[in-house]
């Protein structure tokens, strides 16, 4: 499988109460989205397959984390969700990491964007953080934390459970209880297309950041991770 890579966000742990001081920050690479009439799901050989007009011939790359939505077909087959490239580079589909649900056609015009996740580095464990996040040029952005394997957040079929929906253009504040989002598995993550720096996961929070249907992220959101002292 294709390596994906994940953005990591400095830890503002030097803020003080009455004091000023800007905020590091770390801007999205997310650039790809795409729409289309209908979407087809279907599993060849084994290996999940997403097809459409133009959706491959390297459109997307293997390893770009994507998310699906509007491909629920008129049986009610619902394959809205969270998808990792395997191939990108075959004409009028993809292959995709995760298992779907074969055999079915959107009934819409669905809709496929690529997505970050960003690392934050929390020190205060058991404790709340805030999660600091400029949409830039575009309306608003939805937040969802990856569930941790202490104290898993409820999860459901079809897209992630959404934490947050920043909705102004403006600097946005999300806050969240590190105990029920704390990874605690050894793994490491590749960051920013370079291997050599590599962040290991457990002890982070896994924050993902999706763009509305249609907009890009990359170069307009930035997200930084606060606690005060």
């Amino acid at each position: 499988m294709a390596i994906t890579y994940y953005r990591d966000v400095a830890t503002n742990t030097d803020l003080e109460l009455d004091n000023h001081k800007a905020i590091s920050e770390k801007v999205s690479s997310a650039a790809k989205t795409f729409s289309t009439n209908t979407l087809t799901f279907s599993i060849v050989a084994g290996v999940s397959r997403i097809t459409g007009t133009a959706v491959g011939s390297n459109l997307f790359a293997a390893g770009d984390r994507i998310i699906v939505r509007n491909s629920v077909d008129a049986a009610g087959v619902n394959n809205d969700g969270c998808y990792t490239v395997l191939d990108g580079s075959q004409t009028g589909y993809i292959t995709v990491n995760e298992p779907v649900k074969a055999s079915a056609v959107s009934a819409a015009a669905a809709f496929i964007e690529e997505y970050d996740t960003f690392i934050l580095h929390p020190t205060k464990r058991s404790e709340q953080v805030c999660v600091s996040v400029l949409l830039g040029s575009i309306t608003h952005v939805e937040v969802s934390f990856v569930p941790g394997g202490f104290w898993a957040a409820p999860t459901k079929e079809g897209l992630p459970l959404m934490q947050g929906k920043p909705l102004t253009d403006s600097q946005n504040y999300v806050q969240v209880e590190t105990a029920k989002y704390l990874q605690d598995k050894l793994e490491d993550l590749a960051v920013d297309a370079t291997p050599t720096n590599d962040v290991e996961k457990k002890g982070t929070l896994l924050m993902r950041v999706f763009p509305i249907m249609g907009t890009a992220l990359a170069a307009t959101v930035k997200v930084g991770l606060i606690q005060l002292h």
